[in-house]
């Protein structure tokens, strides 16, 4: 087959829901296999643009018939527009020796499998080994829907190698649902989210090579009383460097009236924390009074899909956790939103002690309180809406992700009806971004793409023209998702998913040529050119080396020959002179407190000075900030600070001398929380308002002001006195910061 060359342009790439890759485990010897070593001082953060060639897409199919084929299936795309299904576009598993045996279809039209005997194995035996492992063998329905793909991302890049698949455990067509294997029939959909029909648990698949894997079964719903987990995914979160799994379900605790998303927190795939309320969105709100006159079911949001993208920090390096990016269903009348965040948890939240399953007494505007499943039960509300607001308030203290802000997104958020399954990923090579979305009212096309190349512009995320992209032989991939890919990893699914030109509707995919060593070897020798490390003649040579164009046709032998020319150059060293070394460093500060606002008393920078005891030179002394996300420090050890938390300053000599100064950070509170925020007094009565602001935050007063201080006045310290009978709203001020306050509503009786 022609061979061609992937260029693509030096950037962190984000894709799919990770802020960075990995590197399959064959070939890549020094990247993957000295990864956590190298990486001990400084995280690992995955890979960048150069070393991707193209894309991988995860997801289940759909037949020119219009049944879904509710298995693992993979697409690959060297644009990331146009796609082509490996293996025909028939399920993975079945490329698959070890236990396909055990496998077999439910008819000979049939789209569906089911297990057989398996003699001397039992299930638990079928979890690790080729391709077969891929399918669902412990799953009463055996089939998977919504399936996802991350790549490993942790700090210490021990799990560098490893690529995982989320799905969820559901075959549409499945009996008890009153569905039909045999003659493809889907059942019914309520069914499948009503408890004990619905399956809380999901499967996961592990890779480190893309040939051999790895299947866990976990039970993620069973304890917040679930009725089904459906289109899980999962994101890095760097603030605990583990991984959050979140998806959406309704559940029994408030009688199946609203679909949220769920989470745990996991450091490896197979060991799950507890379930936590992960996110709701209050989308009820913009149908409010009367709800709307079509699709008002109030049902919330499902289908989430998260990524981050990387920002520039004021020193110059780039922080691939920079902004969260969140697309959301708002299932109240079927469209798309977009949001962001700068964490993954809500940061005024306490994740640990959130309660999922606690229902949280809530007044309504009209004096009404819910406090139970039979106050809404009671409810007569043909729009869903008032239902929607009750659940909403019962458990939004217990939400840990309810902190992202909308995006106005106009044109995506017009497309209204059948629309889900939104995902996102980077570009190889471009700040550009796509946004797909499974259009499955139109069998034909499913997945349409939307691009645009900045997030977080307000209505700029624009369809991409018809025409200019599609699938290979109309082959129709659903709900899943896409991350890039390396060279090798897209040859080795070529070669592994590809090789049986006799399946039906096989389609050849062209190898690509792995370019990314070279790309790497040639921003090495452009910064060893800019040292002192080599001579002027070796220097220019290095970068006429670097500034030389591949013409694209060079094959895989010519460019490891090139990749061995570079490193000769590296290798070719001036001897160093030796530099005089310290034996201690002196800090003329050992702690300092900031606040990202000068406020308190408190300033937004300060200036530490360091000396060392070398007598004959000045010693070239360094400062490190151990979090620069908190205080950021410059060569000459002026400190910023940048949000509320504590960070070490290290100042080192030549030697390896440390002295390190301990900075906290407060941060000006951006609201007032109340303890309560309503209260019915009798005349002459009084209360004492407890106001708090959030962790971190620094205010030494706060200031009250009552609307009506004839019905209800207020002390300097927050006592209120009950005057007469009325209603009387206070309003509590953090200090002099006016935009941090809260609203204290006091209702006076005789």
């Amino acid at each position: 087959m022609k061979r061609r060359i992937i260029n693509a342009l030096l950037a962190v790439c984000l894709a799919a829901g990770m802020a960075a890759g990995s590197l399959p485990a064959a070939g890549m010897e020094a990247k993957a296999a000295g990864n956590a070593q190298e990486q001990a001082a400084e995280p690992y953060t995955g890979l960048t643009d150069d070393d991707y060639a193209g894309y991988v897409y995860v997801c289940f199919a759909d037949t020119k018939a219009g049944k879904d084929v509710q298995q693992v299936h993979f697409f690959l795309s060297e644009d990331g527009l146009n796609w082509t299904a490996l293996n025909g576009c028939k399920p993975i598993f079945e490329t698959g020796e070890d236990f396909k045996q055990y496998i077999e279809k439910c008819g000979n039209n049939s789209v569906n499998y089911t297990v057989v005997d398996l003699d001397e194995y039992g299930i638990s035996d079928t979890t690790e080994g080729d391709a077969s492992v891929l399918f669902p063998f412990e799953g009463s329905d055996q089939g998977i829907r919504d399936p996802y793909m991350l790549r490993g991302t942790k700090k210490d890049g021990s799990d560098a190698n490893k690529v995982w698949i989320l799905a969820t455990d559901l075959n549409t067509m499945q009996p008890k649902y009153k569905g039909n294997l045999v003659n493809n029939t889907v059942g019914n959909w309520g069914l499948m989210t009503t408890s004990p029909y619905g399956s809380t648990k999901l499967f996961i698949y592990e890779t480190e090579d893309w040939v051999h894997w790895k299947r866990t079964y976990v039970d993620v719903g069973k304890e917040v009383n679930a009725c089904m987990a459906w289109a899980p995914e999962a994101i890095y979160n760097p603030e605990k460097d583990n991984y959050l799994v979140y998806w959406s379900a309704r559940t029994n605790v408030d009688g199946r009236a609203r679909d949220r998303l769920y989470c745990n927190e996991t450091e490896d795939f197979v060991h799950f924390g507890p379930t936590k309320l992960y996110e709701q969105e209050p989308f009820y709100q913009n149908y409010l009074p009367n709800g709307v006159s079509e699709a008002d079911d109030g049902y919330g949001n499902i289908d989430t899909s998260q990524l981050w993208v990387a920002e520039e920090n004021a020193d110059g390096t780039v922080n691939p956790y920079g902004t969260l990016y969140r697309l959301v269903k708002d299932e109240t009348n079927n469209h798309i939103e977009l949001m962001s965040a700068k964490t993954v948890l809500d940061p005024d939240k306490d994740y640990d002690a959130s309660n999922p399953t606690q229902i949280n007494e809530y007044t309504d505007a009209d004096g009404k309180t819910f406090s139970e499943l039979a106050d809404i039960n009671a409810l007569k509300d043909p729009t869903h809406i008032k239902i929607a607001e009750v659940v909403y308030n019962w458990f939004i203290d217990d939400s840990v992700g309810n902190h992202f802000k909308k995006i106005s997104q106009k044109e995506m958020e017009g497309q209204i009806g059948t629309y889900e399954g939104a995902t996102m990923f980077k570009f190889i090579g471009r700040d550009e971004w796509c946004v797909m979305i499974d259009y499955y009212g139109n069998n034909k096309v499913r997945y349409e793409p939307y691009t645009t190349t900045d997030l977080s512009e307000p209505d700029s995320i624009k369809k991409v023209p018809s025409g200019s992209y599609g699938r290979t032989g109309g082959d129709v991939g659903c709900h899943g998702g896409m991350i890039p890919i390396t060279a090798e990893e897209y040859n080795t699914l070529i070669d592994t998913y590809n090789a049986d030109s006799s399946i039906d509707n096989y389609h050849p995919i062209d190898y690509v040529t792995d370019t990314s060593k070279l790309k790497h070897k040639k921003t090495e020798l452009k910064a060893a050119a800019g040292t002192n490390d080599y001579t002027q003649s070796m220097k220019s040579q290095m970068l006429a080396f670097a500034a030389k164009e591949l013409t694209g046709n060079e094959t895989q032998a010519e460019i490891d020959k090139l990749v061995k020319r570079a490193d000769k150059m590296l290798a070719t060293k001036l001897p160093k002179v030796p530099e005089m070394l310290a034996e201690n460093v002196y800090l003329d500060e050992d702690e300092v407190t900031l606040c990202t606002k000068a406020t308190e008393g408190l300033k937004t920078k300060a200036t530490i000075h360091a000396d060392a005891d070398v007598d004959s030179q000045t010693p070239k002394i360094t400062f490190k900030s151990s979090n620069t996300k908190v205080a950021q420090v410059d060569a000459k050890g002026v400190i910023t600070a940048k949000k509320a938390g504590t960070a070490n300053i290290t100042a080192t000599a030549p030697g390896g001398a440390k002295a390190v100064c301990k900075v906290t950070v407060k941060g000006v509170p951006s609201k007032v929380t109340l303890k309560k925020k309503t209260v019915s007094l009798k005349v002459k009565k009084t209360y004492q308002i407890k106001p708090s602001i959030p962790k971190g935050t620094v205010c030494s007063s706060f200031k009250y002001k009552s609307d009506k201080a004839k019905i209800a006045s207020v002390s300097s310290t927050g006592l209120v006195t009950a005057k007469k009978k009325g209603t009387a709203k206070i309003t509590v001020t953090a200090g002099n910061n006016s935009k941090a306050k809260a609203t204290f509503t006091v209702k006076v009786k005789k």
